[in-house]
């Protein structure tokens, strides 16, 4: 399969799986944020964050560097997944101790370290999860991952919906979770054993030395990364308390969402981009270079359809209880936006073998994260959250991009940075003299794209992303003349 239509056909299970997700997620998060209020919502919402820098911890890496060499040899598939079990088990087991001794030591109530401690077990299946995920992903059989989705998100909405009914209490909800977790671990057990490879237990522990010398820079990053992720939510639960957490992370879970598209493109391209920096170096710079532009450019538009329909969104799906997440969803969306480039610049740190100097920067990223949020969150709650999130993940962007330009990995800047991000800025604008004047959100939001379209199709897109663009086009005909003749 060559690789466009590798591309294509991956990124169309993806993005199909994805809508699928979003629609239960909506629906989820419409019911439960509203039956558990933005105490309940932060209780839970606070456990998940927890559980998020556990599942870092219980990594270290391992899966992303099994998903890179896997993707060059398939033949080591087995020895990764003996060997890292292995770890993971370790590293398990102190993580969870760290996790019981925090939570224990803080002065938590019964109930809310019950929900970390069921969140805890649902994090040690989805460490195992992931392990499985790595390895579709090397193998490039999304399908897999996407199935394994799906059915997590069915399970949850129907737990959830089955909870409220019987109203029952937030550790029942957190008991879904549970067992959601123990039927996708099964599914990825029964997949692997069945379209993979039989299992076969290979402990090497010269393997394993090698490969955590290996996957620890990429572990560290991954830990940097996600404390400044989730910091904002820990340091607003001691100091704010549920119901900040709860809005917060209502505004949050929304701009996440906004991510689905450069998940998908990455979780595409990252065997493939891998495989170019082997065989040919121009090749390599002009894909991610490629990926890049097209996610920033798709990015703006994201930002702003949010930023203007914030209101709308927030009191849709969880209510006029959650009002005070509105600011807060308009500050994090334009993180979302960054997020659509650095994501990608990730996959070329990682591929590129440049885990050190990737590490370096999301620990200067992350220990700026950690004493903006500590100096500004006590002062101004959840808004000082959002906004030392939207500058971390700014300023982290670009010392990405300086530093790959310093390093021989030249992208066109002006094209697929500036060109955006004055479109947006234009755009942006004519929303605030729209606002001023009134207007229905309707018309304001066609102008302002039709605004931003005109600056990026004029000054940023080139013959070659026109081309570009046209032979992708095939791989999705194929596809799609091949399911119609199924």
């Amino acid at each position: 399969m060559d690789p466009l239509t590798s591309i294509a056909k991956n990124t169309l299970v993806l993005l199909v799986s994805r809508c699928v997700l979003i629609a239960l997620g909506f629906v989820y998060t419409l019911y439960t944020a509203r039956y558990l209020g933005t105490e309940g919502y932060g209780v839970i919402s606070f456990a998940l964050a927890l559980s998020a820098i556990f599942i870092v911890f219980s990594d270290l890496g391992l899966g992303t560097l099994a998903t890179r060499e896997i993707s060059r040899d398939r033949s080591r598939s087995n020895a990764y997944l003996s060997n890292v079990s292995i770890i993971k088990t370790l590293l398990i087991i102190l993580s969870s101790a760290a996790i019981i001794i925090f939570v224990n030591a803080s002065g938590y109530p019964r109930e809310t370290i019950i929900v970390v401690y069921l969140i805890l077990i649902y994090s040690i299946m989805f460490s195992f999860v992931n392990l499985f995920y790595s390895i579709f992903q090397a193998f490039e059989k999304m399908e897999y991952m996407s199935i394994g989705a799906i059915i997590n998100s069915v399970t949850m909405l129907a737990g959830a919906l089955t909870a409220i009914y019987l109203r029952l209490d937030i550790v029942s909800f957190s008991l879904i979770y549970c067992f959601s977790m123990v039927l996708v671990l099964a599914y990825c057990v029964i997949v692997y054993l069945k379209r993979f490879s039989a299992f076969r237990f290979d402990f090497d522990p010269a393997f394993i030395k090698s490969a955590v010398v290996e996957a620890w820079p990429l572990g560290a990053m991954a830990v940097c990364v996600i404390i400044y992720f989730r910091i904002g939510t820990i340091v607003l639960s001691v100091t704010g308390g549920d119901a900040a957490v709860g809005l917060y992370s209502a505004a949050f879970t929304l701009s996440d969402m906004a991510t689905i598209v450069p998940t998908i493109v990455s979780s595409s391209l990252f065997p493939i981009i891998s495989r170019y920096h082997t065989a040919s170096r121009p090749m390599f710079v002009f894909a991610f270079s490629k990926a890049v532009k097209l996610l920033f450019y798709l990015a703006m538009p994201v930002a702003l359809f949010v930023t203007i329909w914030a209101d709308s969104f927030i009191g849709f799906i969880y209510g006029s209880g959650f009002t005070g997440s509105v600011p807060v969803l308009r500050i994090l969306i334009w993180s979302s936006a960054a997020m659509y480039a650095s994501m990608a610049l990730g996959i070329v740190f990682i591929t590129a073998n440049l885990q050190i100097v990737n590490l370096k920067i999301n620990a200067l990223t992350a220990l700026v994260n950690v004493v903006l949020n500590l100096l500004v969150i006590p002062a101004y709650g959840i808004w000082g959250a959002a906004a030392v999130f939207f500058l971390t993940e700014a300023c982290g962007l670009v010392v990405a991009v300086y530093v790959l330009e310093r390093l021989g990995y030249n992208v066109d800047i002006v094209k697929i940075y500036i060109v955006p991000v004055a479109g947006a800025i234009i755009a942006g604008a004519g929303y605030a003299i729209a606002a001023w004047l009134r207007f229905d959100l309707v018309p304001v939001t066609l102008v302002c794209l039709a605004l931003y379209a005109m600056v990026v199709l004029t000054k940023g897109v080139d013959k070659e992303d026109i081309r570009l663009f046209k032979k992708s086009l095939g791989p999705y005909g194929r596809i799609q003349r091949r399911l119609h003749r199924h």
